[in-house]
């Protein structure tokens, strides 16, 4: 016999009936997606499966603030990308980045544009860098990035604007540098 699908919202309802073996089929579901968009912002993959093991924990514990059981994936990746950044706004965690973005712009300084593109996104502060991510890596659209972050659009676009506005700065002084 073929087991049928279960969709989202109703692994997300039984979870809320007490089925943990609902929660689990969610975490197995989506488990490869969120961990896979949290690496798109952290490079350490251990510090991406803490905020994933971390955003679960949370997940399961804000599960019954969710008003539209149908929106679980929007409301989920809302809630790990809080976390991600969280993640950033630790003060151990930002020093990190500054000495490794330093690190990178040292050792790429006779490398090819396409590398300090990668060092001058790494500048940028993380909210920036997260929405230039989705924009352009991951081709979201202004509204769903807008909806994901739960953000009116204008802030995104403000964003992209910014980020893109310091790229072209940095790239046009490193013509001039070399």
């Amino acid at each position: 016999m073929n087991n049928p699908i279960v969709s989202d919202e109703q692994l997300v309802s039984q979870t809320l009936s007490g089925d943990n073996k609902a929660f689990e089929q969610l975490v197995t579901r989506w488990n490869k997606r969120l961990l896979a968009f949290v690496l798109g912002y952290v490079s350490d993959f251990e510090a991406a499966k803490d905020i994933i093991q971390d955003s679960w924990i949370a997940i399961y514990n804000s599960l019954g603030t969710l008003q539209d059981t149908k929106k679980f994936p929007q409301w989920a990746y809302r809630l790990v990308y809080f976390k991600t950044v969280d993640h950033f706004k630790s003060k151990a965690k930002i020093k990190k980045q500054i000495e490794a973005s330093t690190v990178i712009e040292t050792s790429t300084e006779n490398d090819d544009v396409e590398i300090n593109i990668a060092s001058f996104l790494e500048e940028l502060p993380p909210l920036q860098k997260l929405t230039l991510k989705l924009f352009y890596y991951e081709s979201k659209s202004i509204n769903e990035i807008a909806v994901l972050f739960d953000l009116p659009v204008g802030t995104i676009k403000s964003r992209i604007f910014y980020a893109r506005e310091h790229l072209k700065k940095r790239i046009k002084e490193n013509k001039y540098e070399k």
